[in-house]
């Protein structure tokens, strides 16, 4: 490919940081940014294409895609971005421009559980299961913050770093966070009379972290956490217990979504904390996959969680308030949060599975809604949804 890419911009890069006085720290944010680059390619011509234009350019490459999206991401001087657009192949530049894909911000709970392993929640969804389905063929993929593999509740099959992977923000093994291990144990924690016990218990995990230590992250590594799950078939459901602003600059991240869910993928979707409607959040916000709001069944049927946001996108609630659930340490932690409710859709999705593998997830979404508890305490107004109910689905 020839290059229409003259090094100029480049150079008066430097000439400017050199001219300004300022150090390379204060200039980083005002001269660099993240973006993802949607190339017009096949897949099978990504990764030579990617290749060809970064040796020729000397690009940062972070994350490439040829299966959730076609194109890459990348670190790059803003100056270049006009001369980027214009290079054979290039379709969009995207601006990945803050770290604002974030684990909820999750309010404080004040709920105290006891030693019992079932948690209340599953008990209130008409858990715990008592089928005999084989869940050895299904996992459960947990877009996160990571999971604390050493925790002897989980049962952690497979990992990626994402965020390692583009930032040399490693935590292998770990959750330094601590949000995707307790999303994680309310998806499948082992029954085994110790702790507690998930919706699908034992079931398979796969713990991809694109989120950092303090819960943020880049859509763009998102996209690549996707793309680990495509290439990973016995993955069957996903939960995706984050969030942040809807843009159209994010339009690739609802791509991915869309593919991962046309691969025959569940993805289970947070609607998150902002009590807000779910058209101003993405992901929750594309109307993609299951959206999950947040419902307060504590302490009997206390109505929904004041944080829980609501919308036309929301298909199903779940309990979402003083969550017990596994902590990194092999610890465990009560929480609150939309968060802490989707992990039961999904830990119910893997038993939808584990007991007929060829259905879809748009029989799963139509058999969750026609399935849930309606004619609970406070239904209706912002949250008309049903209530997941576990018997119900797998009736």
């Amino acid at each position: 490919m020839a290059s229409i890419f003259p090094r100029r911009g480049l150079a008066a890069l430097l000439a400017l940081t050199a001219l300004s006085g300022c150090s390379s720290d204060q200039l980083d944010d005002a001269l660099w940014g993240v973006y993802f680059v949607k190339l017009d390619a096949d897949p099978a011509e990504v990764v030579g294409l990617v290749s060809e234009v970064s040796s020729e350019l000397n690009l940062d490459v972070l994350q490439i895609y040829d299966s959730a999206s076609e194109g890459f991401s990348v670190r790059l001087p803003r100056l270049l971005v006009p001369e980027l657009e214009q290079v054979s192949g290039v379709e969009l530049v995207v601006e990945d421009k803050e770290r604002n894909y974030v684990v909820p911000e999750d309010p404080d709970s004040d709920f105290e559980y006891g030693d019992d392993e079932v948690p209340d929640s599953i008990f209130r969804i008409g858990g715990p299961y008592q089928g005999a389905a084989d869940l050895g063929d299904i996992a459960v993929a947990i877009i996160d913050t990571g999971i604390d593999a050493s925790h002897t509740d989980l049962n952690v099959v497979g990992e990626v770093d994402v965020v390692c992977e583009s930032w040399d923000d490693c935590a292998a093994g770990s959750d330094p966070n601590g949000h995707g291990t307790h999303v994680a144990g309310t998806v499948g924690a082992i029954a085994d009379s110790n702790g507690v016990a998930g919706v699908a218990p034992g079931v398979k995990l796969h713990a991809v972290r694109v989120l950092g230590s303090d819960g943020s992250g880049y859509y763009s590594d998102i996209i690549a956490g996707i793309e680990y799950v495509l290439e990973n078939p016995e993955i069957r459901v996903v939960n995706m217990s984050l969030g942040g602003g809807m843009s159209s600059a994010t339009d690739p991240l609802a791509e991915a979504i869309e593919r991962l869910i046309d691969s025959g993928v569940i993805v289970c979707i947070a609607a998150g904390n902002e009590s807000q409607d779910t058209a101003n959040v993405s992901p929750a916000g594309y109307d993609l996959g299951v959206v999950v709001s947040a419902y307060d069944a504590s302490n009997s049927d206390l109505g929904f969680a004041w944080f829980s946001n609501y919308g036309d996108e929301v298909d199903i609630a779940a309990p979402g308030v003083s969550i017990y659930s596994t902590w990194p340490g092999g610890g465990y932690e009560a929480l609150d949060g939309t968060s802490m409710a989707t992990p039961h859709v999904a830990g119910a999705a893997a038993l939808y599975l584990a007991e007929d593998a060829s259905r879809t997830p748009d029989q799963f979404r139509d058999d969750l809604i026609s399935s849930g508890e309606n004619g609970y305490y406070d239904q209706g107004g912002d949250h008309p949804e049903p209530l997941l109910s576990l018997t119900g689905l797998l009736q």
